[in-house]
């Protein structure tokens, strides 16, 4: 797997960047889920946008093989 493209403020990170991003999204999604009762309200949009940003992480580039 590769890592996703990321762009942030128009400058595209490069793999090293991108994998931290992608680790800090499934940390912070492993977090959400593991207190989403203590999160209250909030606990399931968290868990949304994170459903949302794995999709687009996971999704292959052209010419990437599914």
């Amino acid at each position: 797997m590769t890592e996703p493209r990321i762009t942030i403020n128009g400058v595209a990170l490069d793999d090293g960047q991108a994998m931290t991003v992608r680790c800090a999204v499934e940390a912070f999604a492993d977090l959400a889920r593991d207190t989403r009762d203590e999160l209250g309200e909030i606990g399931p949009l968290y868990l949304a946008r994170c459903r949302e940003l794995r999709t687009l992480m996971y999704l292959p580039t052209k010419g990437e093989p599914r």
